[in-house]
């Protein structure tokens, strides 16, 4: 088994909260190909719309950079973390 990292730019549901997002996952999975479908799976699953694919790599504790160092290690627990950084483009008029 692997670690995967996937990395989505995608729009929510509803714009209550953000217009977008890089959803980033950490995947264990034997191949590439099916956790960047599980990953895909999950994000349509909750309602967004995937806009892009921004990465899919094969990751190690020792190419992990340190601020997803926790996530990483997650991952090795649970099978899967989803980190969504929310952005808001949004005119204040």
């Amino acid at each position: 088994m692997h670690t995967f990292f996937i990395q989505f730019e995608a729009t929510p549901p509803t714009e209550d909260e953000c217009v977008g997002a890089y959803i980033s996952s950490w995947i264990v999975d034997e191949h590439l190909y099916s956790a960047i479908e599980r990953s895909r799976a999950e994000v349509e699953g909750m309602g967004w719309t995937i806009l892009g694919e921004v990465e899919a790599a094969i990751i190690t504790r020792e190419s992990q950079l340190p601020d997803g160092m926790e996530y990483f290690e997650q991952a090795q627990i649970d099978g899967e973390v989803w980190v969504f950084h929310c952005f808001d483009d949004r005119d204040d008029e």
